[in-house]
């Protein structure tokens, strides 16, 4: 009887010799290059990148909508690890306007945790990419989004997040679990649950930059749960949030806590209105209703 490891190792072994990389064998096609990405058409070939450092660093093109409920009884591989310890993501993924289905992932105590783990890089890019379903729970660990845990640099842009929870102990987003980055025309309804602190339903924790998105999932904290950003010191504009919130400590609000940086900034509700201006600084501000 042949093992799966002899068959795999006879089949690499061949491909080897006609030319055809095992990169390749495990996705569908392209090379990893901006000309020629990796296409990805299962949810089997998503989960493998998660197994492959060597790949954090190339091009990718979703081809299909892909469903992990074809995964059954295969542990979910995030891709990228938190940069203070390990290997990031810091290519690119192009969704490409499909949808992901259904990526359930349960680490009690684990820390940078969604389908991305560890995002950095200035070129590092996921791109019009939507997911629906998904269910991340890391107990009381940290940095936890749907889409990605950490985004330590680089720039998220036009990403949905629709339904599913998303849960840990600090630092959880329904989009990212901490954004150091740039998020662009984003949007969560992921309902979040945090056990200790900065709890949003679009990031957990804001030092970078926040566009033109909004959040309408639910927001459960202990402390600082914010309908958008949890805590932020970074730029949110041109954004809103319209989910409920509940801490039972600190602030309840749809931005919890913000520090502006320098520079011009305006947070907007969704009707247009202006709710915090450069040099002041607004903490629990609770912007579909005008007042602190």
């Amino acid at each position: 009887m042949v093992t799966r490891c002899t068959s795999w190792a006879y089949v690499a072994a061949v491909l080897l010799l006609t030319g055809v990389s095992t990169a390749t064998a495990k996705y569908s096609g392209g090379s990893g290059t901006a000309d020629d990405p990796y296409q990805i058409w299962t949810a089997g070939q998503m989960n493998v990148i998660g197994t492959r450092p060597d790949d954090w660093d190339k091009h990718f093109k979703l081809m299909a909508d892909i469903d992990f409920k074809t995964l059954r009884g295969v542990s979910f591989n995030a891709i990228g690890a938190d940069p203070s310890y390990g290997q990031p993501f810091s290519g690119v993924f192009d969704g490409n306007g499909k949808t992901i289905a259904n990526v359930t992932c349960s680490k009690p105590g684990a820390t940078t945790l969604g389908l991305f783990g560890g995002v950095q890089g200035s070129n590092a890019r996921i791109k019009r990419l939507r997911l629906t379903g998904v269910t991340v729970d890391a107990g009381a660990g940290g940095l936890v989004g749907a889409l990605a845990g950490y985004l330590h640099s680089g720039k998220i842009i036009r990403c949905h997040v629709e339904g599913g929870s998303i849960s840990g102990g600090y630092g959880v987003g329904g989009l990212v679990g901490i954004c150091n980055g740039t998020i662009v025309s984003c949007s969560s309804s992921a309902s979040v649950s945090v056990s200790d602190v900065c709890g949003g339903g679009l990031a957990g924790e804001n030092s970078g930059v926040i566009i033109r998105s909004h959040s309408t999932g639910q927001v459960s904290a202990r402390s600082s749960g914010g309908g958008l950003v949890g805590a932020s010191t970074g730029t949110v504009s041109d954004s809103y949030s319209t989910g409920k919130v509940s801490a039972t400590k600190g602030v309840r609000r749809r931005i919890s806590r913000i520090q502006l940086g320098k520079g011009p900034q305006l947070l907007l509700d969704r009707r247009g209105v202006s709710t915090a201006r450069r040099g002041r600084t607004a903490r629990g501000h609770d912007r579909t209703r005008g007042r602190h």
